[in-house]
């Protein structure tokens, strides 16, 4: 058989995304996570309060709305997981990692199968969705960005497998996944939402009469998600009028935001390649929506996709410059949400493009990407290695500080973003809570 020049001149396009994978999930175990926050951090106060209440308080408050999300998964899957591991905070940064290799892992996968190839180049994946800068490597409700993400991966993989297997059992799998992202966060909300719309009327354009079963299940998320948002209050968080000037902070600073910390100061090239990368595979898209009918299944999911992280990048930057003009650090945080747009860009022109330029803009991305993740690397241990003997410190006080109002006072910023009496609310029964029902970590016996 002839090889294609990405073959020909990486021999391991295959299995180099694998790997890469492997290699920093391993690389995270043994040099960063035994140092990562072992007690709760911000929004984490949550699952202590919970410690000692009944499963019917339990079951309210999975369905309760949390800031501005719904988050039944992530609060089961991490509560269940702080229970395995006595409240030793530390795991659940490990899960959002296995959560987020899986979904990278998907997406590797789905990109091998719809072009018929895996490219070297591929490696951007795990680059981009594994960069050490991101907040789900030191903050366990990253999860909601971080899962909402993953599982759509998943969805697509899944989606574009039964389309080949002519499988309704893998489609129903893949649907599946999609509602799992809907209730990870109203991020998945407004993903699963565009994407469900987007397969409907894909379907029904297609063929009225076929695959009634999946267009039922897509009818089913469209619901949750009009449902989701219809019982949506706004909170603090929720976004209030903003100036022009904040708006255009706000789309610089989130177009950027892949780069992680590379990105929180300047960085106009950076926003530069990744504009053009969104317009040129948007521009593809746009021929593949246009002319539905002659777009196989395949193709219209994959724009489908990238276009509900489009809708929801433009919502999260609607809805959050109200609460005032972007800053560094955000990369980390709202940031992770523009992850799969650039990806999802390089997806499709990486099908469409000839093998020469496709070489030469996956060796750019490569480097550029490569260069983020070491310097996230090396911003991530620093901080990690350099906040170690506070943690230590925290813990021993754990046992030693026998009022928890105290023991809130004197670290205030290492138990949440910010000290105010509400936000001692929560933490100092929580303390309380950790110490009579945690584990070891907080003195029980």
């Amino acid at each position: 058989p002839q090889c294609t020049l990405s073959v020909l001149y990486f021999p391991f396009s295959e299995t180099t995304p694998f790997i890469a994978i492997l290699v920093i999930v391993a690389g995270f175990v043994l040099l960063a996570f035994p140092y990562t926050k072992p007690f709760p951090y911000a929004d984490d106060w949550t699952y202590p309060l919970q410690l000692d209440a009944s499963f019917r308080q339990k079951f309210a408050w999975l369905f309760q709305q949390h800031t501005d999300h719904r988050i039944p998964v992530l609060k089961l899957a991490q509560l269940t997981t702080l229970w395995l591991f006595n409240f030793d905070f530390r795991i659940l940064i490990l899960l959002n990692v296995i959560v987020v290799a899986a979904g990278a892992a998907f997406l590797v996968l789905t990109l091998r199968d719809y072009r018929g190839r895996g490219l070297f180049a591929d490696v951007l994946v795990p680059l981009i969705c594994l960069n050490l800068g991101a907040g789900l490597f030191g903050w366990s409700f990253s999860a909601q960005f971080a899962w909402s993400i993953s599982f759509v991966y998943a969805y697509l993989y899944f989606y574009q497998l039964a389309g080949r297997r002519d499988s309704a059992g893998l489609r129903y799998l893949s649907i599946g996944f999609l509602a799992l992202s809907a209730l990870s966060g109203m991020n998945g909300v407004i993903v699963a939402l565009v994407i469900s719309v987007a397969m409907i009327v894909y379907e029904f354009q297609r063929d009225k009469n076929r695959f009634l079963g999946e267009k039922l299940a897509f009818f089913l998320i469209v619901a949750m998600c009009l449902a989701i948002i219809v019982a949506w209050r706004p909170t603090s968080a929720s976004g209030k009028s903003a100036n022009y000037a904040d708006l255009a902070n706000w789309i610089f600073g989130f177009v950027k935001s892949s780069f992680i910390v590379n990105a929180f100061f300047g960085g106009w090239w950076k926003a530069l390649v990744v504009g053009g990368l969104t317009a040129a595979a948007g521009y593809v898209a746009v021929r593949g929506f246009i002319g539905v009918k002659k777009t196989d299944r395949e193709s219209f999911s994959l724009y489908a996709v990238f276009l509900s992280f489009l809708v929801l990048s433009g919502v999260v930057i609607l809805g959050r410059v109200g609460n005032g003009a972007w800053t560094p650090g955000l990369e980390m945080h709202y940031g992770y949400l523009s992850t799969p747009v650039v990806l999802l860009a390089w997806a499709i022109l990486s099908a469409r493009l000839n093998d020469k330029w496709v070489m030469a803009l996956g060796a750019f991305l490569v480097v550029i990407y490569s260069v983020a993740f070491v310097d996230n690397l090396k911003w991530r241990l620093k901080f990690l290695y350099d906040n170690t003997h506070v943690y230590y410190n925290i813990l021993l006080d754990f046992n030693a500080v026998a009022n928890a109002e105290d023991l809130a006072k004197k670290y205030p910023l290492e138990f949440f973003h910010v000290d105010n009496d509400d936000v001692r609310l929560q933490i100092v029964p929580g303390i309380e809570k950790l110490r009579k029902f945690g584990g070891p970590l907080y003195g029980k016996r």
